[in-house]
């Protein structure tokens, strides 16, 4: 495989972690997430960062090994499969915010149900 194919799949699996990255970073600002969930999604920054590094500092040093190419691409697939993996996580976690009690409908059951004495304990 020609270096210029294996510089456009790292192309192609940087702009996948970038844009989960960019998805991850987008939701921490806008919501609070709970502590754990948030040490979550800042964990799966930071091995976005690291990863991107990896992929770049590698990807430069092989224009003149075709074996080493070989070996790279191999482990460049096992790196997509494994953010397609973590993007199984990192999206259920991003949509946990809008999971939150809904205070007003608790109220307003509470007010109503003390009404009617039959139903409050």
């Amino acid at each position: 495989m020609s270096h210029k194919m294996v510089l456009h799949k790292c192309t192609a699996a940087n702009k996948l972690i970038i844009s989960l990255k960019e998805i991850i970073s987008t939701g921490r600002a806008g919501n609070p997430y709970p502590k754990w969930s948030d040490h979550f999604l800042l964990f799966c920054e930071h091995t976005a960062d690291a990863t991107i590094n990896y992929i770049d500092e590698k990807s430069s040093t092989l224009r003149t090994n075709a074996d080493e190419r070989v070996i790279f691409l191999s482990r460049l697939s096992s790196i997509i499969q494994g953010w397609e993996l973590l993007h199984t996580f990192i999206k259920p976690v991003l949509d946990a915010d809008a999971l939150k009690v809904p205070y007003p409908l608790i109220r307003r059951s509470r007010n109503q149900t003390g009404e009617d004495k039959r139903l409050t304990p």
